[in-house]
């Protein structure tokens, strides 16, 4: 099993101090997101935010799409930086909270969780849009979820890049226990429980 643990002072306040992503006005339609596996276990699955902490989610697994906590976005930029022809940007998580009469979202960007000595890497919701751990992602023609090298320095001469390295391990991140995904940096994963698979975008069937 997969570990990771961090503390943060400021954590417990981004939920009131941030509510929209500022860097990626510009908002995609709503999407759930499906799985495609060799692993029969997990294709056909969907992925859901799942609480992990204050105000932070991982994407968990589900059997059916979510109509409240499997519903995402692709933001970008006003100026729509591009990656072999496909818009990047963040995936966003619209986290609910307040009480029945002041009913709120907070706008929380996917990041990533780096371990210098594991070739696996955390993703987590949080409030914002800022950072250097904000994910960039994007959706390529069949709206396959991936990660780009804006320059990729292994091949020459070198230039963008699209990968596909999601795979679903059981994890622990802060404290949590879940099956989720998480990023598959280079090789094979470290942990030998986790499995390949493609993550796209569908219609949110809840929206």
């Amino acid at each position: 099993m997969l570990g990771f643990l961090f503390t943060s002072a400021a954590l417990a306040a981004a939920i009131i101090s941030t509510t929209s992503a500022q860097n990626f006005p510009n908002q995609s339609a709503p999407y759930n997101l499906k799985l495609s596996s060799a692993e029969t276990a997990l294709d056909g699955k969907f992925l859901w935010a799942c609480h992990s902490g204050a105000a932070m989610e991982q994407l968990c697994i589900s059997d059916t799409p979510s109509d409240l906590t499997g519903i995402f976005f692709l933001n970008t930029t006003s100026i729509g930086s591009t990656v072999s022809g496909f818009l990047t940007g963040a995936l966003v998580y619209n986290l609910p909270y307040g009480d029945e009469d002041d009913k709120q979202i907070a706008s929380s960007a996917l990041r990533f969780a780096w371990n210098p000595v594991s070739n696996i890497i955390f993703n987590y919701f949080q409030p914002g849009d800022e950072g250097s751990e904000i994910a960039s992602v994007g959706l390529d023609a069949d709206n396959k979820l991936f990660v780009p090298a804006y320059v990729d320095d292994v091949i020459t001469p070198n230039g963008p890049e699209i990968f596909y390295q999601w795979q679903v391990c059981h994890t622990q991140f802060m404290g949590y226990k879940y099956q989720a995904l998480v990023w598959l940096t280079v090789g094979n994963p470290l942990d030998g429980d986790c499995q390949a698979v493609n993550v796209t975008a569908v219609p949110a069937s809840g929206a």
